[in-house]
């Protein structure tokens, strides 16, 4: 949806557009170079918003009395989904997962720490519709991009992982044509020392394994 993003390559990108408080404004443009590694992202995103709807809604499981509501991972996940998918999330949307109540609160406090921002539709301003800030984008996919590293390296497959080169690759290009200012807020970190190869394993049957 052209309304709601605007599909650019990173290439040209306007640096001088972003304010000093940008990384609190909602995302406005999606870049092509990351396309790659976000299909990946998409996929699990929906794999972990499917299993905390399961938690959240399995009442009559013999396994419900070990299951906690995780309404606050459902919201999360389903603004990251739609931001992958390029669509808005509608309140009414959040409100019907969530509850009124819960879904209000959740909103509210997303809002107040600059997670998420409300904005009324284009085509009909009733309808009310949330989109992820550039810092809530961040903090999902640093998190996302420093668990894939952590995998592969388990894995022993960073020198094969297509998905780390497209990260790291994607870095570069931030590094190269965004501001300084907005480049510190949003790069991935794969290369801080705590993830260059020396990653701590505390849990003695992982030690076991590993």
């Amino acid at each position: 949806m052209s309304e709601i993003y605007q599909i650019l390559s990173i290439t040209e990108n306007d640096p001088g557009r972003y304010s000093e408080n940008a990384l609190n404004e909602a995302v406005q443009i999606k870049f092509t170079q990351a396309e790659s590694y976000r299909n990946s992202f998409a996929a699990t995103t929906l794999t972990r918003l499917r299993w905390a709807e399961l938690v959240n809604n399995d009442t009559d499981s013999d396994l419900a009395i070990f299951w906690e509501k995780m309404p606050r991972q459902v919201f999360m996940h389903v603004i990251m989904m739609d931001f992958y998918y390029g669509v808005p999330t509608t309140v009414d949307c959040v409100l019907s997962k969530l509850g009124t109540r819960t879904g209000a609160r959740i909103i509210a406090e997303s809002i107040d720490q600059n997670l998420v921002c409300k904005k009324n539709s284009d085509r009909d301003h009733r309808v009310k519709w949330l989109q992820p800030s550039i810092k809530m984008v961040q903090a999902y996919e640093q998190r996302a991009a420093q668990w894939e590293y952590r995998r592969v390296i388990q894995e022993d497959r960073l020198a094969e992982s297509t998905l780390v080169k497209a990260l790291i690759a994607f870095d570069q290009l931030r590094k190269r044509y965004l501001p300084g200012h907005i480049y510190d807020g949003v790069k991935f970190n794969l290369t801080d020392e705590m993830l260059e190869h020396k990653l701590e394993i505390d849990h003695p049957m992982l030690e076991i394994v590993a």
